[in-house]
């Protein structure tokens, strides 16, 4: 039964720890152990996988790859549109993964438009470093949109040749470095906040390179490289040490040099997800290969449905005892065929009330297992005995989740224009700010700090409490609506 992995205590599950029960289901252990003989013209396919549960069947791919032995290999994961991608990178990683996000590629397709160049650079930076990672011959997780594999992109080691390239101890000419960045679009700026900006004090640049991640504070001694730091952008404080930067000095005509396929290596597996693409290896869809559900011989051994307990609205797992009766009586179902039970919770606080209203023993016999992170939907295997729940559903949370990922790169790319609309604030106007919520806003003002003046929102809080938010922090406030 392999059931006996599970420890007898309230610990954090980790994804390892639930691949053996997936051994319960013939099918799924069939299927997996087929992924090396997996080609497009015969792939292995996982059928009846609800939604819900794919994040899970991915992982569960990933993990078999491994063991294969393929630990060298690009996995590709090919979702059918942005929220399905974005709902699979948020997902992969509850599930002990660390995907690459490769945005879909922007043409500006009417006049007077442009691309939006934080997703740009994203994309260059995701491109740079899938070529940096297969050239080191070490794995890693690439989630993006069936259609973006045939996106036009620079070509393999395209963004290097076409970078400045610094390191630790050589020597630099601050001045003529400027030059080139200038004359590649960059604009210098008092403080970098955005990519495609520079900034010089004395014997310090910040450069936030267009296909980079983090921008970078070089420091020097004279002309030579004294150190190379990656940098926050909110704070302006250093992230870590690196021994060697690329700053990209061409923008222009990168992305139309080849296309998104020519990074797929020989070795590579392709995951596609409820799609029809011709690259995929293997095949995750909702129904059957050829879309008939109906007939005698459907085979729906290792499946996954959905959470048949259902969602619930906001508060009504907590006022109805009724609903949390039907809820235990499933578990004690569950408890009684001896499945292995998963409750994803967000944060602590979720899991302690979950076990005041449920059962504050549920998790000392080791049947009912904590995961920490977000999911917005549960489901099931019944072939593999395995049940995973969500917080978002039983509390009825569900309405409120949003991409994590999307809300970070809206921070970035509201930066450069909320200061502007912050002036327009009047004294007293009641504001939000992202992690200290709602208060009054008293304008903007210089405070010193670390000897030096800089301009900040003022905010006033219950018992006359006051949040300075630096400028460059700004675009974490927002009017109350």
């Amino acid at each position: 039964e392999r059931a006996s992995f599970l420890a007898t205590s309230d610990q954090l599950l980790e994804f390892e720890e639930i691949v053996p029960t997936l051994g319960r289901s013939r099918n799924l252990t069939s299927r997996l152990k087929s992924l090396n003989l997996a080609t497009p013209e015969n792939p292995t396919v996982f059928e009846h996988v609800a939604e819900a549960g794919q994040p899970f069947y991915v992982a569960a791919i990933i993990s078999a790859w491994r063991e294969a032995g393929n630990s060298d290999a690009t996995i590709w994961v090919a979702c059918p549109h942005v929220k399905a991608q974005e709902i699979m990178h948020g997902e992969l990683q509850v599930w002990g993964q660390d995907p690459l996000f490769l945005p879909e590629y922007e043409w500006a397709g009417f006049e007077e438009t442009l691309p939006d160049p934080e997703s740009a650079a994203e994309r260059l930076a995701v491109l740079k470093e899938i070529h940096e990672t297969q050239k080191n011959e070490t794995e890693q997780i690439v989630i993006l949109t069936a259609e973006s594999f045939d996106e036009v992109a620079p070509f393999p080691g395209a963004l290097t040749k076409q970078a400045e390239e610094i390191r630790i101890a050589s020597k630099l000419d601050l001045e003529n470095l400027t030059a080139k960045l200038e004359e590649a679009g960059y604009d210098p700026e008092a403080q970098v906040f955005q990519r495609g900006q520079f900034a010089t004090r004395g014997g310090i640049i910040d450069v936030f390179s267009w296909q980079a991640m983090h921008p970078v504070r070089i420091e020097l001694f004279d002309d030579e490289v004294e150190s190379i730091r990656e940098f926050d952008v909110d704070t302006q404080t250093s992230i870590r040490k690196v021994d060697t930067c690329e700053l990209l000095l061409s923008e222009a005509n990168l992305e139309h040099e080849g296309k998104v396929t020519d990074y797929i290596g020989d070795s590579d597996l392709i995951v596609v997800v409820e799609s029809d693409s011709e690259l995929a290896q293997v095949r995750i869809l909702s129904g059957t290969a050829d879309g008939d559900d109906e007939g005698p011989t459907e085979d729906y051994s290792g499946a996954c449905f959905d959470n048949p307990l259902g969602s619930f609205e906001a508060g009504d797992f907590i006022l109805q005892e009724q609903k949390r009766e039907e809820f235990a009586s499933q578990l004690a179902e569950w408890k009684k065929a001896k499945w292995t039970v998963v409750m994803a919770f967000n944060t602590d606080g979720e899991r302690e009330r979950f076990s005041e209203l449920v059962d504050k023993h549920a998790w000392k016999d080791g049947f009912l297992r904590p995961l920490k992170g977000s999911l917005s939907r549960g489901f099931t295997i019944p072939d593999a005995r395995i049940a995973v729940l969500s917080d978002a559903e039983i509390f009825g949370r569900y309405q409120n989740q949003r991409s994590g990922r999307r809300y970070r790169v809206a921070q970035q790319r509201q930066a450069s224009q909320q200061v502007s609309s912050l002036r327009e604030f009047n004294y007293g106007d009641l504001v939000v700010h992202v992690d200290y919520g709602i208060g009054k806003f008293r304008g903007i003002r210089n405070k010193e700090s670390d000897d030096r003046t800089e301009e900040v929102l003022e905010i006033e809080y219950d018992e006359e409490a006051r949040l300075y938010v630096p400028l460059d922090q700004a675009h974490l406030v927002s009017r109350y609506v």
